[in-house]
């Protein structure tokens, strides 16, 4: 018989469990054997520390309003718990925010926010991005950064690995940063013999499971590669062979990367010392402020400077969701939204409400294939209150779409690595560029394409039955709690 053995996630909420229901029994058991007074008197202890769990969240500018609430009641529902549970899972530990308030120095050091003089190219799939990369990082003579948030092995990962190992032979300088979470499965024995290669390849925050905090959510999402300063390829095609549909799992992926060359090419490289300064502490940033991007003859065609959108969780607000928020407040005609993961604070649901009642047309695209089937759940719930509300919101017809878009009147846009959930917005490091620009015409035609393939959702909660409905109304009531 095969003996499996527990996940380190089973072990995780298996101790979890051993802590929790002690602190459940305590009063409980004082009140079986009489201990009235002291039983009370434990019970006042719970609630005085559920009271400083809560002045602590509803502090935390960052935490949305729906949040609150639902950590207010777990609070005063299950004194004793209520407290443990938050600042287990939602405290920021004081080491890491000091760590990330150092690499927020760097942030606004190195990082200039407003890019020109750059040129864009839109890759429309993973069959279109890989080739483009592969022949891109043929070309490199000085270094190669690679981030990404899922780095699975598979051809892929081979074809590049066999190109890196002849750029390292030719002496370019290599680094590989990719998030832990999205890469459990890429083994210590895999990473030690890249290293033993004379590869630098760093682990970004790996989680400690006995020592579990909200701070584990704060997960690198970010997917580009940097080639001597004049080429950055980003977006939201992980690194893997599923992205490129050379797997059964998914078949057609639908995703979006960009090749861009120029100014933009250095924030990215910024964005990538830093993010190499959070994992390693290392300063990296020296390396590439003396690096002039190949600018000339790049048909600029910006009307107005493209914004770097990066994202890091220590900010009091987040930065993407804000200027997303901003352009639905600005928009005259119409708004169109691509995400495969629809999971909003209910802020977001008020500006949708308000824009529709000053008559500007809202569609919507979104996945219509599970890959996470909670993700697909909770999204319904939303989308289906999007749909009460007005918007036209499209499935994809039986096809995973994975892009991350939002089109404003045709001709502003904020496109890259967030996905219109709460962990996108809330606690992970992100990256989107925000263009203003005719440009845009290019993905509001992409945006029609993928529509004209799509199914108009058309279910209403008024047709739901009792059970539905109370799964539903949980997994939303929860949703943005971690």
């Amino acid at each position: 018989m095969i003996k499996h053995k527990p996940t380190r996630a089973a072990i995780g909420v298996g101790l979890l469990l051993l802590v929790i229901f002690p602190i459940i029994l305590i009063p409980i058991l004082l009140l079986a054997y009489g201990y009235f007074l002291i039983s009370l008197v434990v019970i006042l202890i719970y609630y005085i520390f559920n009271f400083w769990a809560l002045i602590h969240a509803y502090l935390n500018e960052r935490t949305d309003v729906q949040a609150k609430v639902t950590w207010t009641f777990l609070e005063f529902m299950f004194p004793g718990v209520g407290f443990y549970v938050y600042f287990i899972f939602a405290r920021s530990p004081k080491k890491i925010i000091k760590k990330l308030k150092k690499s927020e120095l760097l942030e606004n050091e190195i990082l200039e926010k407003n890019i020109s003089n750059s040129k864009f190219e839109l890759l429309m799939n993973g069959e279109e991005k890989f080739p483009v990369l592969f022949k891109e990082l043929e070309k490199a003579k000085k270094y190669i950064n690679i981030q990404y948030f899922i780095f699975n092995q598979g051809i892929l990962q081979s074809k590049l690995f066999s190109i890196l190992r002849i750029k390292k032979e030719e002496g370019v300088k290599i680094r590989i940063l990719f998030d832990h979470l999205g890469n459990l499965r890429l083994t210590n024995k895999i990473i030690n013999g890249l290293r033993k290669e004379g590869f630098e390849i760093v682990d970004f925050r790996p989680i400690k499971w006995f020592s579990p905090s909200g701070a584990d959510n704060w997960r690198t999402h970010n997917k580009f590669v940097t080639i001597d300063g004049n080429i950055v390829l980003f977006g939201g095609i992980n690194f893997g062979d599923e992205y490129a549909g050379l797997t059964g799992k998914y078949g057609e992926w639908i995703d979006t990367h960009y090749k861009a060359s120029g100014n933009v090419v250095k924030a990215f490289e910024s964005i990538f010392s830093i993010q190499w300064h959070i994992a390693t502490q290392d300063d990296i940033s020296k390396e590439f402020l003396n690096n002039k991007s190949k600018t000339k003859n790049l048909n600029i065609y910006l009307e107005k400077k493209v914004e770097i959108l990066y994202d890091s969780p220590e900010r009091p607000i987040p930065l993407t969701f804000n200027r997303i928020k901003e352009k639905i407040d600005l928009s005259k005609k119409n708004i169109r939204i691509i995400s495969p993961y629809i999971v909003f604070p209910i802020s977001f649901k008020n500006k949708i409400r308000n824009a529709i009642n000053r008559g500007v047309k809202i569609e919507m695209i979104t996945t219509g294939l599970k890959d996470k089937k909670s993700a697909y759940y909770q999204g319904t719930f939303d989308i289906e209150t999007l749909t009460e509300l007005g918007v036209k919101v499209y499935r994809t017809n039986n096809i995973f779409i994975h892009t991350k878009m939002f089109l404003f009147d045709e001709d502003k846009a904020i496109f890259g690595t967030t996905n219109l959930d709460y962990r996108a917005l809330f606690h992970h490091f992100e990256t989107n560029i925000q263009m203003c620009s005719n440009e845009v015409l290019n993905l509001v035609k992409y945006f029609e394409k993928i529509k004209n393939n799509s199914i108009l959702t058309i279910t209403k909660r008024s047709d739901w039955w009792f059970g539905r409905s109370i799964i539903y109304f949980i997994l939303r009531f929860f949703k943005g709690l971690f």
